[in-house]
């Protein structure tokens, strides 16, 4: 048990020693009682920011220095209470978990426990592929996301962490890097609206590549990700934003990413559209992917922009207005603002009915 303001007693005591006063004489000073004085003394009355003032002018000292012998006191007190050590060890347990996930956010998703910490971070780690906390997350993955030069963010780690994890429901057929290349090649003919995003799924799935949606997590601007989990290739979209010709360009990208190999990288890399990260990758990705939407990239490049020629260039090329319009903003030939947005139709129900 340790002994209440024993370090505060003690100095008291000493000052009273080299002024040659007693406990009377303090109390007379001060105008407390005898009583308080004793009390102070013996370790039964604490020091506050008045007392502490009050006996710095009787005695001498800084009220900053009284305060702290309170506070060592109070500290080393706090460190002997078994209810106090439990609830600091739950605190720590909290703190790593909310370090490196978005806790609340997992929570409304029913990926982590409620209330339990110890749960929680046991689920915390399952989820990270991780044995403690302590680990870095260890999977591979090329990600696209928004916030160029910032490093990974809770929220993104927390998706591609939850991407994997659904990724593992459900089968998919053996992975063929020539069926891959074939249906990235007829991707933008063969999904003209939101309906056609419905299947895409199974198609994916025939080339023996699993796609999943993960809803994005507030600020976690991230799109899409290509991964590796159980020796299977992944392609997870956020659907962020919601747009069909950006979402299905980053399917494009990001199956790109899969036919050309690679998946074999350090652990989460994540790239931005600013180029962060691997050029020589991204590049090789953005290129691939561009000429699976659209092949004749030189016919957008001549003639005045209206809507009647984006129907034209659609009908020829047979691919929807959202991927003419998304290239002409991507080749800068038209605005990000441009009116014609206006005929670019939204995914997000069709790819939320992947899971």
């Amino acid at each position: 048990m340790v002994e209440p303001n024993a370090s505060v007693a003690q100095e008291v005591n000493s000052r009273l020693v080299a002024l040659d006063w007693v406990q009377a004489d303090l109390a007379n000073v001060l105008g407390w009682s005898v009583q308080s004085v004793s009390d102070l003394l013996k370790g039964r009355r604490r020091i506050d920011g008045r007392s502490a003032m009050e006996l710095g002018t009787a005695i001498g000292g800084d009220p900053r220095e009284w305060l702290g012998l309170q506070a060592e006191h109070d500290l080393l007190l706090a460190s002997h209470d078994p209810q106090v050590r439990v609830a600091i060890d739950q605190i720590d347990e909290r703190a790593a978990i909310e370090r490196i996930l978005p806790v609340r956010d997992l929570v409304r998703r029913s990926r982590l426990p409620k209330g339990d910490v110890a749960g929680q971070y046991e689920e915390a780690c399952k989820l990270l592929e991780v044995e403690n906390l302590d680990q870095p997350a260890s999977f591979s993955v090329v990600a696209r996301r928004a916030n160029h030069g910032d490093r990974v963010s809770r929220q993104q780690r927390a998706w591609v962490a939850c991407a994997r994890e659904v990724s593992r429901v459900g089968r998919v057929g053996r992975y063929s890097e020539t069926s891959l290349r074939d249906l990235g090649a007829s991707l933008s003919r063969s999904v003209q609206g939101p309906e056609d995003f419905v299947d895409l799924p199974l198609a994916f799935a025939s080339a023996g590549v699993r796609l999943v949606h993960v809803e994005p997590f507030a600020g976690g601007r991230i799109d899409g990700v290509s991964t590796i989990v159980d020796g299977r290739p992944v392609i997870a979209l956020s659907g962020r934003g919601g747009r069909m010709d950006k979402v299905l360009y980053t399917l494009a990208h990001e199956a790109a990413h899969v036919a050309l190999g690679h998946l074999d990288i350090d652990p989460l890399f994540v790239a931005s559209e600013d180029d962060v990260g691997d050029a020589g990758l991204e590049s090789a990705a953005d290129e691939l992917a561009s000429a699976w939407l659209v092949p004749d990239l030189e016919g957008l490049r001549h003639g005045l922009v209206t809507g009647q020629r984006v129907e034209d260039l659609a009908r020829r090329m047979g691919v929807s207005e959202a991927v003419i319009i998304g290239r002409l903003q991507k080749e800068g030939l038209i605005p990000w603002n441009s009116l014609l947005n206006k005929r670019i139709p939204s995914i997000k129900e069709a790819i939320r009915m992947w899971s």
